[in-house]
């Protein structure tokens, strides 16, 4: 049997196949069981895991069970028994009922995930930071629902390169801090039409503090996306950070208003017609 939770042993170094699923239980009969809720929360250990297709028992995946883990690769494979994967949040063990974990909260060992099947996904304030400290994530496809991001979400994702946020993940608060701060290679960061605010204060909480790779900005909103003062967007200090060669993309009628605006206006010298975006 797997030795779940806290493994101390480092030689136990180990995968999870999808058929492995059964053994993981904590209730129920047969096959047709649900994982423990904690099954690899805190696990030194997990390597490469694999999700069942075909246990109508286990269609939720819990933001308790890679939360901490070394876990490298999750499959979510496409279902094949007419149930959809949800992501749900689950409190922390011991903790009051207001702290949950966070998904793949500090899953350093993370390389890349594919949420394409995943059909609804629970997240509040209470569990922000989805992906905060996945400081090896490099691939990472957002699944096209309803989601409200929260601060710290992509915080501190160092080895991610490229990143599009779907039109369906929503962000309307300026005060939303950090979502992409200290991602240190992100170079093209696709946000959707859900964005319409981005947090723009100094010291570290614009909401690409420290993204100074950053080379293709590119925002979809249909109306200005509000920027907050003093608009320091990449900051980490006091002092304002425009990446070299920065080139943020900006539907053609509203490019004039974006660089007539106080805080946008810092940057009126890298605005480009987002209809020309990818053109050679």
């Amino acid at each position: 049997n797997l030795n779940l939770n806290y493994n101390t042993d480092a030689t136990l170094d180990y995968d999870v196949a999808a058929s492995d699923f059964p053994r993981l239980q904590t209730s129920g009969s047969g096959t047709l069981l649900a994982p423990n809720p904690y099954a690899f929360l805190g696990d030194r250990y997990v390597r490469d895991v694999e999700l069942p297709a075909d246990n109508p028992a286990f269609t939720s995946i819990k933001s308790t069970m890679f939360s901490q883990s070394s876990v490298r690769r999750i499959t979510i494979p496409a279902r094949t028994d007419g149930n959809s994967w949800s992501m749900a949040t689950e409190n922390v063990p011991g903790q009051s009922s207001v702290i949950k974990a966070r998904y793949f909260y500090c899953c350093s060992s993370l390389e890349a995930i594919d949420l394409t099947n995943v059909a609804s996904i629970a997240h509040t304030s209470d569990d922000r930071g989805m992906f905060n400290q996945c400081t090896s994530l490099a691939e990472v496809t957002l699944p096209d629902v309803a989601v409200t991001l929260q601060g710290d979400d992509f915080y501190s994702c160092g080895a991610l390169e490229e990143l599009t946020i779907p039109d369906s993940w929503v962000l309307s608060s300026t005060s939303t801090s950090r979502i992409w701060g200290y991602c240190t290679s992100l170079r093209v960061l696709d946000l959707g039409t859900g964005v319409t605010a981005l947090c723009g204060s100094s010291y570290g909480s614009g909401a690409l503090s420290r993204c100074t790779a950053m080379e293709d900005l590119v925002l979809r909103a249909s109306s200005m996306v509000t920027l907050s003062s003093p608009g320091h967007l990449f900051a980490s200090s006091s002092a304002l950070v425009v990446p070299e060669g920065l080139r943020i993309w900006v539907p053609s009628g509203l490019r004039a208003a974006y660089e007539a605006d106080s805080c946008w206006g810092l940057y009126a010298g890298c605005f480009h017609d987002l209809e020309d975006y990818g053109q050679a």
